[in-house]
């Protein structure tokens, strides 16, 4: 189980681990994201920003636009 202290301090590493550009880590997108990551559960989406955490982490991205559903890893 993650404590509260240790999720915060993986969302901050994951937020310094996202380049600045070309786009920014939001920190709520980055709690998002941390917490997939923490449950290791995939993070179904629609919100392309995402693809930056699934690059810099080991975040199991899932992306649905237009009716097609791409899985990014």
């Amino acid at each position: 189980m993650v404590t509260l202290t240790h999720h915060r301090a993986h969302v901050w590493l994951l937020r310094a681990n996202v380049p600045a550009k070309p786009r920014k880590a939001r920190l709520g997108d980055a709690l998002i994201a941390q917490s997939c990551i923490d449950w290791g559960i995939p993070l179904l989406t629609r919100d392309r920003d995402f693809r930056a955490f699934a690059d810099a982490a080991v975040l199991d991205l899932v992306v649905e636009f237009s009716g097609q559903t791409n899985r990014a890893s």
